[in-house]
């Protein structure tokens, strides 16, 4: 099993997101899903391959998204490594 980096001190991915899902403080709930969300394209750039990674752990990858916002102010909804791959920005 692969570690994924947290982003800007937050932990990292897979602690937040199991197979099984994590529940919620309370424990009535089950966290499937986590997006982050980057309000800057300079926050989407400095964590690309932190992204890509979460992507290739068949472990997370079903259970995380990201949220960015283009240099032009757009926000785009990434689900995947092809999705984030698109965005030829983050690799310039």
């Amino acid at each position: 099993m692969g570690h994924t980096g947290g982003f800007a001190g937050k932990p990292g991915a897979r602690s937040l997101v199991q197979a099984q899902g994590l529940r919620t403080p309370s424990g009535s709930a089950q966290i499937k899903h986590v997006r982050y969300t980057f309000t800057s394209p300079a926050g989407s750039k400095a964590n690309v391959e932190t992204m890509r990674k979460a992507f290739t752990d068949k472990q997370l990858a079903t259970h995380i998204s990201f949220e960015i916002f283009t240099p032009e102010g757009k926000l785009i909804v990434i689900t995947d490594k092809q999705q984030l791959d698109a965005q030829r920005w983050l690799y310039e």
